[in-house]
């Protein structure tokens, strides 16, 4: 799964206010794989926004990191990657 615009060329992380710009940390954050999990498991996880994916021509589009490790969301649409979790691990 890629959760980033096509033409990716830096991903801000917001809370620490700084931006990713090596073209392959950029992949390793924006393609990652996706886990199952049930519904259930999202009935009390919160999310905030965390990243910020900004391509060549500007458009962005913003990833959430869940109040439960694994758990992200765009827009509306949650997912669960274990994989992300530990990439996501190195800029907290």
């Amino acid at each position: 799964m890629n959760w980033c615009p096509v033409g990716t060329v830096k991903i801000q992380i917001l809370k620490i206010k700084n931006e990713i710009t090596e073209p392959d940390e950029i992949i390793k954050l924006c393609e990652t794989q996706s886990e199952p999990y049930e519904m259930k498991d999202l009935e009390k996880v919160t999310f905030q926004p965390f990243l910020l994916a900004i391509s060549s021509d500007e458009q962005k589009l913003s990833l959430e990191v869940g109040s439960t490790p694994g758990f992200f969301r765009i827009g509306d649409l949650p997912f669960r990657s274990l994989s992300l979790q530990k990439e996501l691990s190195k800029y907290r």
